[in-house]
């Protein structure tokens, strides 16, 4: 069971690569353990060829969805997760930031996780 919130078609990827992919954000598994699978659980993102094919999970388990960018100038999509450090369903300032984007310059893309700070401080 999947309760999808938004589906994204990455339409100028497709015209530059002429490869098509749908960007889903959704709620996967119950993680606030109420018996439902809705917008109150964790959210994740993932990633299917136009016809539905190859459906994948982008973001780690325990991993909230936080935002994501596509930058059709480099064939990239940008997006940072929050991980439930303590594995109770709550986000607090003790839970973890994580980067991460998608390298479509590649084929198969890549799933790369980065440091922004490392990027800043070379």
């Amino acid at each position: 069971v999947l309760n999808i919130t938004n589906v994204r078609y990455l339409r100028t990827l497709a015209k530059a690569t002429n490869r098509h992919y749908l960007l889903y954000r959704l709620q996967d598994k119950d993680t606030n353990r109420d018996g439902k699978i809705n917008n109150e659980d964790i959210t994740s993102l993932y990633i299917s060829k136009l016809d539905g094919t190859e459906f994948a999970k982008l973001t780690p388990d325990l991993h909230q969805l936080d935002e994501y960018v596509m930058k059709d100038w480099c064939s990239r999509c940008y997006f940072r997760t929050m991980e439930d450090v303590n594995k109770d369903g709550k986000f607090t300032k003790k839970d973890k930031y994580h980067y991460f984007y998608i390298d479509f310059s590649s084929d198969p893309y890549k799933i790369v996780e980065y440091n922004p700070l490392d990027l800043v401080l070379k």
